[in-house]
């Protein structure tokens, strides 16, 4: 969303967070999203992110409550304005990616 030029103040992250710290990663603090060739470096996906919502605040009151601009006791949430683009991406590690995209 960064490289597509929106603000970082623009955006809520909220993930789990159970791939970078695991004892299984062999990348400890890394994500890669694919496998490369040999030789080829790989995408740290991880880089750069700085989730607001981790762990057990990634439920889906908090979430409810992030969409409609519920900041009783939370974070960050979507202020209410006209024109907010929402965008949401549902990331599995046993499921392929599902992407929805709506604007209010």
């Amino acid at each position: 969303m960064k490289k597509n030029g929106v603000p970082e103040s623009n955006i809520i992250l909220m993930m789990y967070d159970d791939i970078a710290g695991n004892a299984m990663n062999p990348f400890p603090g890394q994500v890669f999203n694919k496998p490369t060739a040999a030789g080829v470096p790989g995408v740290d996906v991880y880089d750069g992110c700085v989730a607001e919502y981790t762990g057990k605040d990634v439920n889906r009151d908090v979430f409810l409550a992030v969409l409609t601009g519920d900041a009783r006791g939370r974070k960050r949430v979507i202020q209410r304005r006209f024109n907010v683009s929402v965008s949401r991406a549902r990331v599995s590690k046993t499921a392929p990616t599902l992407r929805e995209r709506s604007e209010r």
